[in-house]
């Protein structure tokens, strides 16, 4: 004999009068399969795999240094070891634009950002940008006074 708070609660499941927990009802075996749909989606949808980085390089012109443009657009140049990676900016250049004037001489930076590749040029889309400062100069010795330096 069902109760009227049975008949509303669905049917597979029964219920208890006193704590109000759910069991099964005999004969009925609980499903233990795991729903592993939501996990195939998630790694069937295409993701960014273009992490953070920091460059460690030099701001120079496109056109006046480098040649390779007729705008005069920042670009990024590193120096690791024997070779010279050329990054163009992506970004917004303003923030460039500010540590001074990049066609006259390349200016030492930090910035970091995410690279990617686009027929065939390294690109870089610049979150933060600032002046790498020159290396500390060591002190000089207060014994020696030096008059004319040339």
């Amino acid at each position: 004999m069902e109760t009227a708070t049975q008949r509303l609660l669905p049917s597979r499941f029964n219920y208890c009068i006193w704590c109000g927990k759910r069991f099964l009802p005999r004969g009925i075996e609980r499903d233990r399969s795991v729903n592993f749909g939501p996990v195939f989606l998630w790694l069937l949808t295409p993701h960014s795999a273009r992490a953070t980085t920091t460059l460690h390089g030099e701001v120079v012109c496109t056109a006046c240094i480098l040649h390779l443009t007729h705008e005069h657009l920042p670009a990024i140049r590193v120096h690791d070891g024997s070779t010279t990676r050329i990054y163009f900016v992506q970004s917004d250049p303003r923030a460039i634009l500010q540590l001074g004037d990049f066609c006259a001489a390349p200016i030492p930076l930090v910035a970091t950002g995410k690279t990617g590749t686009k027929d065939g040029r390294l690109l870089f889309d610049a979150q933060t940008v600032k002046a790498d400062p020159p290396p500390a100069r060591p002190p000089e010795p207060e014994g020696k006074r030096v008059l004319f330096p040339f």
